[in-house]
């Protein structure tokens, strides 16, 4: 796998985002990945994302976890309260 697939992959399971992971890094989380895997049988977006924050650990994530349609709906409400004033 490529570097850049490598990187893509990542950022699909964890929901990291800002962030520039060199090589050395990648192969690194690669690695704990993998020693995960051959102990957990499911590994989770959680266990992802942990790994990336201890190696680079000023990565920034995206946090969908919770959001529901009333989050939204009440968000969108507040915005447009803002922009009429």
């Amino acid at each position: 796998m490529t570097y850049q697939k490598l990187k893509q992959e990542i950022e699909a399971a964890s929901g990291v985002r800002d962030w520039n992971p060199t090589p050395s890094d990648l192969a690194r989380i690669a690695s704990a990945l993998t020693a995960l895997k051959s102990r957990k049988v499911v590994v989770t977006r959680s266990d992802v994302a942990m790994i990336v924050s201890r190696q680079l650990p000023g990565a920034r994530f995206y946090v969908t976890a919770g959001v529901d349609t009333k989050d939204i709906t009440s968000l969108l409400t507040i915005a447009l309260r803002q922009t009429r004033n």
